[in-house]
């Protein structure tokens, strides 16, 4: 941020949860922003997989970061798809359940695509905003804050396309628009590169730890020891003074359950109560 000075004056946005934004900045709800109308997805079943048509974008395909998963793809007919096509800079608003408030940003080298019905899109009018910084303010804590804030006494989570429309958004010029973006897309790409790195890293000390694992518990701790084969092909040898037996004859083995929802200290908290979410590797 070094390279960016600080504006020389600040005022109240008017807006509890958005707070001071620069003095010549304006705020503007969302609706005023859009080239057209918000629109509601295609209520659709999510049934094919054929490629030559267009992508059936639903909230479950959108990952935490914002992109499409690569290990689902489902498909409308053209002309079902027609009315719901998506153009390059579209955002798309999840409405509701757990994910709320979840965006994301077409981009056309994704090829054809378009939306399901729980998501809501909005086309922004370029003379007046970039997509990009409307999709980028979506991802700071202060539009989390308002999804929360919009979603706190609903039973079921719910924000409609007149909530979103109404969602107070900070507004630069849009030549200040264009260096804010330009910006978080420099530093977001230096992340995303450190992050793969990371997770490059990770992988293998992950597989340096299961070899490390894999050796003492099926070679032992001894070099020099004497070896046989074990008779288990994925195991391969052994010491020669172990032996290979069971897991049944070493361990009692039991299956597990739900407890009823009489057996209240397990609900309560008293007794824990362990499921396979809470496992890992």
């Amino acid at each position: 941020m070094s390279k960016y000075k600080r504006y020389e004056r600040y005022k109240d946005s008017g807006v509890e949860w958005i707070g001071k934004i620069p003095e010549e900045w304006n705020v503007v709800r969302l609706k005023f922003l859009k080239a057209k109308p918000f629109l509601y997805g295609a209520n659709e079943s999510a049934d094919i997989e054929e490629r030559d048509f267009p992508r059936f974008i639903r909230i479950t395909d959108i990952d935490s970061n914002g992109n499409l998963r690569k290990d689902i793809f489902k498909s409308l007919p053209w002309e079902t798809a027609k009315p719901y096509l998506l153009k390059e800079g579209d955002v798309l608003f999840a409405r509701s359940g757990a994910t709320v408030g979840k965006t994301f940003i077409y981009k056309k080298s994704l090829g054809p695509a378009c939306f399901a019905g729980y998501l809501i899109k909005f086309e922004a009018n370029i003379n007046k905003v970039i997509p990009n910084y409307v999709y980028y303010f979506t991802l700071s804590w202060q539009y989390d804050k308002w999804v929360k804030q919009s979603t706190i006494q609903a039973t079921i989570q719910n924000v409609s396309a007149e909530k979103y429309g109404n969602l107070f958004v900070p507004l630069p010029s849009i030549q200040q628009q264009k260096m804010i973006v330009r910006y978080i897309d420099q530093k977001t790409a230096e992340i995303d590169d450190l992050i793969a790195d990371k997770e490059k890293l990770i992988e293998l000390l992950q597989e340096k730890r299961q070899a490390i694992i894999t050796e003492a518990v099926t070679k032992g701790l001894n070099p020099n020891v004497r070896m046989k084969d074990s008779g288990i092909e994925w195991i391969g040898e052994i010491p020669e003074h172990w032996e290979v037996k069971p897991l049944k004859r070493i361990f009692k083995i039991v299956n597990g359950g739900t407890p009823s929802s009489s057996e209240e200290s397990y609900w309560n908290g008293e007794i824990v109560w362990v499921t396979p979410n809470d496992l890992s590797k």
